[in-house]
């Protein structure tokens, strides 16, 4: 149990960057479908989907839910790296070390939700019409 604890300890900030990081590459590796100008009588010329309100179905189809999953799954692992941080720290019975150990879980699990909060905006700043 305690082999399983550190290792929680030792990586939830690892794995929470490592999500951040890969829905960023996500948004950059998806290509960006076109769709036909609405109004356009030749239907020549085409505009990004998301622009003057034409659905775009990669992004409604595959980055909206794979994104509310790891916000969920982000949620879920700053929550319980909080919870493991305050029984550490208040299971510490003065010992300095343990009580450094548990704040620098709960301080690891609130840089990753800030992390993936920022993320997010950005997700929403950069995909068209924005996620969710």
């Amino acid at each position: 149990m305690r082999s399983i604890q550190t290792l929680i300890q030792k990586y939830s900030t690892l794995v929470t960057v490592a999500i951040v990081m890969a829905i960023g590459v996500a948004a950059f590796a998806l290509p960006a479908p076109f769709v036909t100008a609405a109004g356009d009588p030749a239907a020549t010329s085409s505009v990004p989907c998301g622009a003057s309100g034409t659905p775009c179905p990669i992004v409604d189809k595959y980055v909206n839910p794979a994104i509310a999953l790891l916000a969920a799954l982000t949620g879920i692992l700053a929550i319980t790296g909080i919870i493991i941080g305050g029984i550490q720290v208040t299971s510490s019975a003065g010992d300095p070390q343990k009580m450094a150990a548990g704040k620098r879980h709960i301080r690891n699990s609130v840089i990753g939700v800030v992390a993936f909060i920022f993320l997010y905006a950005f997700l929403n700043w950069i995909l068209p019409g924005g996620i969710l």
